[in-house]
Order: structure tokens, then sequence, then C-alpha cells
């Protein structure tokens, strides 16, 4: 059995990638054993499509004991990660500590990662960090910048704010044409069939959603679509009026204390804690909060008092006070990945793990340049005609 089909004979056939197999031959074949030499240290979602994204890396030149993987809790399935660990991958999952603080848990894992990855990957080797949020990129030791050839890859606008300064190159895959183009939708589809696998009466609620970037703007367009109406509330005016343009369904409400006093079901999608100042005296009745944001940030405020919960819990979490009975479900948790982790095999998946492909090998030619580079525009060219 040859070294690459090992890992092959792991993988379901379900889990093939007919987009992300065509980017292999396409540009992966062309430039063999690119990643050979290079190590990994990369923050993912272990979801089973997952699987053969790193069995093209692995054809590609990877070395899985080069690889130092990091999970999360919340979108890690077991099954998953034992068989990356089987296949000589260095994998972490990190736990949550404390409620409403998981981004500050991941730095802290990310910190302990580096440690680890810098002792057992050699000082010569290159290194490509493949980030979420830029934890692993703001944990890098001070004395390794300067020292090794370093480049990185963001996947979260999220992960470029308060970058200013950027002591490595990276590839600006978060704000790439075909992450704008494929994500959003992936996220608020999966989102609605999890709330639908809850049994959540989505056509008998009164909807509101917070914040309309992309992912809020999907959010509004869908629930408009499905419910027929869905109120919603941003700070940002630019995205108000986006929102507004993209369904005539969508109702602005430019009072956040408002918008949640009226809704049933609350979706935050700020990327922040979108409910903190609140005056929770208002609130009344059952209220849903839905967060689709990383982490458990959204609603930090919420998670905050709750230290008798299990921190480590996707289960819904309940906060009664004397006129209203919150429930924050899957802890606080982005509610898509109760579906993804599910994981059925979409265009929309299959895309975003050639993205994902694709800017990896992008990092292999660049690992010299010291810009923030724009995702390479044959990528993602080859992206937008494959949808």
């Amino acid at each position: 059995m040859s070294a690459v089909s090992k890992y092959t004979n792991s993988i379901s056939p379900n889990a093939q990638m007919p987009i992300l197999n065509r980017a292999y031959e396409r540009f992966g074949t062309q430039r063999k054993q690119i990643l050979s030499g290079i190590s990994i240290i990369i923050s993912q979602h272990l979801l089973p499509t997952i699987l053969p994204l790193f069995e093209k890396l692995i054809m590609c030149g990877v070395d899985p004991a080069k690889v130092h993987i990091v999970g999360k809790i919340y979108s890690s399935v077991p099954s998953v990660v034992s068989t990356l660990k089987s296949w000589g991958f260095s994998v972490q999952i990190c736990d949550r500590v404390n409620l409403g603080a998981y981004e500050r848990d991941i730095f802290e894992l990310s910190r302990s990662m580096w440690k680890t990855f810098l002792t057992e990957v050699p000082e010569q080797d290159p290194v490509i960090i493949f980030d979420h949020g830029g934890f692993l990129r703001r944990s890098i030791p001070p004395d390794v910048i300067g020292k090794r050839a370093i480049v990185g890859i963001e996947h979260t606008s999220k992960g470029l704010f308060g970058q200013e300064r950027n002591l490595i190159p990276i590839i600006n895959q978060a704000r790439s044409r075909p992450k704008l183009l494929i994500e959003p939708g992936i996220i608020v589809n999966q989102a609605l069939e999890s709330l639908e696998l809850l049994s959540m009466p989505l056509n008998h609620l009164r909807i509101g959603v917070i914040g309309t970037g992309a992912i809020g703007a999907a959010a509004c367009t869908a629930i408009a679509q499905r419910c027929g109406q869905v109120s919603f509330y941003d700070q940002d005016l630019n995205a108000v009026s986006n929102a507004l343009r993209l369904t005539s369904s969508a109702i602005y409400q430019p009072d956040l204390e408002a918008l949640v006093v009226a809704a049933d079901l609350i979706i935050g999608c700020t990327g922040r804690d979108c409910l903190n100042g609140l005056d929770f005296k208002k609130i009344s009745g059952q209220k849903i909060f839905a967060s689709l944001s990383s982490s458990d940030v959204e609603f930090a405020t919420l998670l905050a008092p709750c230290s008798n919960s299990s921190s480590n819990s996707v289960e819904p979490i309940i906060i009664k006070g004397e006129s209203y009975e919150l429930t924050v479900l899957y802890g606080g948790f982005p509610i898509n990945f109760l579906r993804a982790t599910r994981d059925p095999i979409s265009n929309d998946i299959d895309s975003t793990r050639a993205l994902t492909f694709l800017s990896i090998l992008q990092a292999a030619h660049y690992l010299r340049d010291n810009m923030l580079i724009p995702f390479d525009a044959d990528y993602a060219e080859f992206l937008t005609e494959n949808q």
C-alpha cells in the first residue's frame, strides 16, 4: 500500500469532493511536493469533510508529523479527531474553562501549542499558519519572528481586526471573493436546519437578527424567504442599507433593546458581545438566543454569570429572571454546528475545502513576502466557475 493510499482508504466514499479534486488536479499536480519540508500549524473545524482536505495536503508533500491542528469543542467530531491522529497528525481540542470566554481559552491553547510545535519541527522548516480568528498568529513567540520563514492565512474577517502591523505576511482569505460568495449561505442554511432539528416553529416566531454583515444579511434574506418577515438591528448604517437592498421583507429596528423585547428568537451575527449594556429589567417572557458567530462571544453577557453550567457542554443554557426565561442554544456556540457536525457533502462545503487547499498552496509560494496578500486571482476564478 502506498503512503497516500493508506489515507485515502480511511475516507468514506461519501466524503469525496469533486471541486477539491479538480483543484488538486489543476494546481496540485503541477506543483508536486510543493509542501514537502514545510511545517504547518492550523486551526480547523474537525468535521467529516475535512479528511479529504488533509489527504490532498499529504499528496502535495505534507508530512503529518509536521502538522499541528487546533480543534474546537463545538465543531470537532470524535471519529474525525481519531482518524487524523491515526494518520500521524498532532491534534489538540480546545476545552472551555469559563462560559463566555472561549476566545481566551483558544488563545491560551494556541500559546501552548506553539511551544510544542517549535520543539517538534525542524528549525530550518518554513512554517504556514492557517488561522481562524488570529489566535495562532497573535500567540507566536516573539523570538520566532525573523528567525523562521513564516506565512499566515487568515480565514475570518475578525482575525484581521487589531492587526494594524503584521509581523508576518498574511494571505487575506477572509475577504476573498470566493469566501464572501460561498460561506454566508452555508452558515445560514446550516443554522436554519439546526433550528428545525430542534423543532423550532420558525414560521410562528418573531425573529430578530442582530448584525447585518455578510452572515447577518444572508440570515435576513433566508429568514424572510422562509418566514415572510424578519426584524434586524445594526449600528452600522451602511450594513443596514445593504440588508434592506437584499430583501424588502426585512424590517429595520433602530433600537437594540426594542428588537430584543419584541422578538421570540434573537439571532446574533456581530462577532462580539452584542447584548453588552442591555437593560434586562425591560425583558419579559421567554426568549431564545442563537449565535452565528465563532466561539461563544455573541452572548457573553448572558453566559458569564452562569457559573453552575457545564462549561464544555453544547446543551442549551437557561437563564431565569423575575420576569423572563432566556434560553441560549448550543451552549452559546454557533448554532450552525449542531447541523454541520453531521456534515453532508454539498457543493458549497466542497468549495470551502478547495478554498483552504488553494490558500495553503499559495502560502507555499509567498513564504518570503511581507505584506497582506490578496487571495490568488486564478484560484478565485476557479472557485467561482465551480459554483
